[in-house]
């Protein structure tokens, strides 16, 4: 079995796709966020499944063509694949260096993974493949401005802002709570503030952020830098109110609350100061628990991986113990323990996370493999469903459903998952391998369909002709020419 782990935290993407690149070049084909709505919508499961579908029959015709690979490494990143769109993007460029769209793609990937440097590097790329591209200056601007080069940012802002003047569209920053989303402008000036501020220049800071408040009058990255300005320039009053508005907004910023505890103790209110304080004192102890919860997750990954289960648990379980609210590290001691034999304890744990991070599919799918090896088909095939429905394009998932409804005997449905799972993912070889032995089963014997598909999937993955039932290897080896063995 493979078990799915919890796998590399990087923090997600602090700004979405703007669309007004594409819409200002006419190349929609290259648009980084071909995917999304102006308004940073999702598409949904069945978009997201046959937007990759689409984009590997157009390769199936063309395999040379830049723009397939581009298409499938954005449909790809959309759904949350990093790794494979990372490959189909570098294809693209490797096919044709002058795509912007794969850039700024490849750009918006190293972002999300925390590779400041890299992000900023393939967003200037794309600028320069497409020069005004408003949405590569300021993605550029915001790498920038993690890496604490300042100037440039600020340059980088004021050249998104002059080239998408006039056609700057709407779009979400973070997790896309309404707070979170307004005209691409608002950004740019809170980024021009950050800088401001950081510059030693409150006044200048403060313009920027009123300049974004006008624009989206809840957004709290303006309310927070406003106020922080306020208070700088000895306002505490006026920065406490919109400090106030800040968490009004964002409920769980711990600046927001930092803040409102030094306005009030700069306005006599010392006691509702030294009561705010202890609750920023009791949210930076948590942040820091789970930061150790982190680090010990990280070692028990290290252990596992070098097959030490018994101290990867040891690990998983301190992290739970310092973060009960951790899912991922109740889902890693789940699939340790499941791998010990321990079935019954990994059920809790992966019950657990699911019910702590509902609908993590990681878990869910990991539930499912415990049930089918159990024996409890159906109990599996739920558990497989309901981690498809949050990630459709989970082809592991997709697979042990098929194997599921097999066992369950829905012949029919097993191998429609199964074509579905070579759609997504041609080179898969146990796929074809699988689909080969059912349709065997299904055919009454190793029909030339049966056996294309089983031929198939041993060329993409000979270690699986052991795999075989032993007649069947014997019959496969009698029937193929010896140059094909």
């Amino acid at each position: 079995m493979k078990w799915g782990r919890s796998g590399m935290r990087c923090g997600a993407l602090a700004w979405a796709l703007l669309l007004l690149a594409a819409a200002a070049h006419g190349q929609m084909s290259q648009a980084s966020g071909a995917q999304l709505s102006a308004a940073g919508r999702k598409p949904s499961a069945r978009a997201e499944i046959l937007a990759v579908e689409q984009a590997r029959q157009a390769l199936q015709r063309n395999g040379r063509s830049a723009e397939a690979w581009l298409r499938l490494g954005q449909a790809l990143a959309a759904s949350g694949e990093a790794q494979p769109a990372r490959e189909a993007l570098s294809t693209a460029l490797k096919l044709n260096a002058k795509l912007w769209g794969g850039w700024q793609s490849l750009g918006q990937l190293a972002a999300a993974a925390g590779r400041w440097a890299a992000a900023a590097k393939d967003q200037l790329r794309a600028a320069r493949c497409q020069p005004g591209l408003a949405s590569a200056r300021f993605f550029a601007a915001e790498a920038l401005l993690r890496l604490g080069a300042l100037p440039r940012a600020r340059g980088e802002f004021h050249a998104a802002l002059q080239a998408g003047r006039g056609r700057i569209g709407r779009f979400c920053a973070g997790d896309a709570r309404p707070a979170g989303c307004g005209p691409a402008a608002m950004f740019i000036h809170v980024g021009l503030g950050q800088i401001a501020s950081q510059l030693g220049h409150p006044a200048a800071a403060a313009a920027e952020f009123r300049a974004a408040l006008v624009l989206g009058p809840a957004y709290p990255p303006a309310l927070l830098g406003l106020a922080d300005s306020d208070l700088r320039r000895g306002n505490p009053r006026r920065a406490e109110a919109l400090f106030r508005r800040a968490l009004a907004a964002r409920p769980d910023s711990v600046a927001a609350l930092a803040g409102l505890a030094a306005a009030m103790r700069m306005t006599g209110q010392a006691g509702a100061a030294q009561r705010t304080f202890a609750r920023v004192r009791a949210q930076i102890q948590a942040r820091q628990a789970r930061l150790n919860a982190e680090q010990e997750t990280d070692r028990g990954m290290t252990l596992w991986h070098a097959g030490h289960l018994g101290a990867a648990a040891v690990a998983f379980r301190r992290a739970t113990a310092a973060a009960p609210g951790y899912a991922a590290a109740h889902n890693d001691l789940g699939s340790v323990l499941a791998l010990s034999g321990d079935v019954k304890h990994a059920v809790r744990q992966f019950a657990l996370a699911v019910r702590l991070r509902r609908p993590y599919p990681k878990a869910r799918s990991n539930w499912g493999l415990v049930l089918l090896a159990q024996g409890s088909a159906a109990a599996a095939a739920r558990q497989f469903r309901a981690a498809l429905a949050a990630a459709p394009l989970d082809v592991g998932a997709r697979l042990n459903l098929a194997a599921a409804l097999e066992r369950e005997g829905e012949m029919g449905v097993a191998e429609a998952e199964l074509r579905q799972v070579i759609a997504l993912a041609p080179a898969m070889g146990k796929a074809h391998v699988a689909l080969g032995l059912l349709l065997a089963q299904r055919q009454g014997g190793l029909t030339r369909e049966a056996r294309g598909e089983i031929e198939m999937g041993l060329r993409l993955d000979p270690e699986l002709r052991r795999l075989l039932p032993r007649p069947m290897q014997t019959k496969l080896a009698a029937s193929t020419p010896k140059g094909r063995q």
